[in-house]
């Protein structure tokens, strides 16, 4: 009894706060949170497509909001609780095997957009029961960590396998000098600290995470961290969430794409997706210009010719014919507009 009292006390000692979590500062104390950076490795994220929204959750909205947003309530307590799995939160939830992640939680059957990302010290093991996920991001990703996405469709037994991946033109690199972070038992309500709410301990972690006082990195990968991060407690004490805050205007292209009524056409609902959604290569908007049967102009075969002329040249000097940084389906948004009885307005 007596030893098992005296493991109980030396587990609260190791685990719970200091008095001194009681007092509110602008930066984060340093002597709560354990950093121990792992690895590099990449994990994954699954979002349901929104049928009512069909941009919502996609590559293009989450470019323009400048990385994986959440969008619960920040000022809601439980949000910030990274264990209540089965809650709106604050928290984007990962795991390392793509084939759990696109089951989503419950095995279900809706389009999922599937997002392969680098590890970040401000991801930690996962508290939960749900067995697809393995970490969680603290407040959002940003979008230089998404390294590549997919569309997934089908039944969950076989969508896994069929994924057509995407690279993401804007991911840096950088991110996979670092890997996530070790348990951390303050981030749950698990631990309340008295006086202090959830949202104020995710803050004092990721100051903390970025201050220089954390040894778990040397300074160049700290100063490297906080740039990747946009969070700098010694230029920016008072920085607070949210943590993705660098939203990138909507190209044009994007815009023009998105306001085309595409199930006029025979342009599978797959394809539509991809055209409202997602970044598309090259040789994608080349076949949906072939689909579009019903519009035979001679401006689509001038269209259609400058396009794969286009890709000629780039295969010619040895590029890319795949996703491009900027407008990558300019010819066929400059085709679309020719046809402007088809869009939705």
């Amino acid at each position: 009894m007596m030893k098992g009292l005296i493991a109980l006390l030396t587990a609260c000692l190791l685990t719970c706060p200091s008095s001194t979590l009681a007092t509110p500062t602008s930066t984060a104390p340093v002597s709560y949170f354990t950093q121990a950076v792992q690895g590099g490795e990449f994990l994954y994220t699954s979002l349901r497509i929104d049928d009512r929204n069909l941009t919502r959750r996609s590559p293009n909205d989450y470019r323009s909001r400048g990385g994986l947003s959440v969008d619960a309530n920040p000022f809601a307590e439980q949000a910030w609780d990274y264990s209540t799995s089965w809650q709106r939160t604050r928290w984007v939830r990962l795991g390392r095997h793509v084939e759990q992640v696109v089951q989503g939680e419950f095995g279900d059957m809706y389009a999922r957009w599937v997002y392969q990302v680098a590890a970040s010290p401000h991801m930690v093991p996962h508290v939960g029961w749900a067995r697809a996920f393995t970490h969680a991001a603290v407040d959002g990703i940003p979008w230089s960590a998404v390294r590549q996405w997919a569309l997934s469709e089908g039944d969950w037994q076989s969508r896994s396998t069929n994924l057509e991946w995407f690279p993401n033109p804007d991911y840096d690199a950088r991110w996979e000098m670092f890997g996530p972070n070790s348990p951390q038992p303050l981030l749950s309500r698990m631990f309340p600290v008295r006086g202090q709410t959830a949202r104020w301990i995710a803050r004092a972690f990721i100051n903390d995470l970025t201050s220089r006082q954390n040894t778990a990195l040397s300074p160049s990968q700290l100063e490297t961290l906080r740039e990747l991060l946009d969070w700098n407690p010694d230029q920016e004490p008072d920085r607070d969430f949210p943590l993705v805050r660098t939203r990138q205007p909507v190209p044009l292209t994007t815009a023009v794409l998105q306001q085309y009524d595409w199930s006029r056409h025979s342009v599978p609902p797959q394809m539509q997706l991809m055209l409202v959604g997602a970044i598309l290569p090259l040789a994608e908007c080349i076949q949906v210009m072939h689909m579009l049967a019903d519009l035979q102009t001679p401006h689509k075969s001038r269209v259609e010719r400058r396009v794969e002329a286009t890709i000629e040249r780039r295969v010619e000097r040895g590029d890319s014919t795949t996703i491009e940084p900027g407008d990558s389906c300019q010819q066929l948004a400059q085709y679309v507009q020719t046809h402007p009885d088809h869009g939705k307005y």
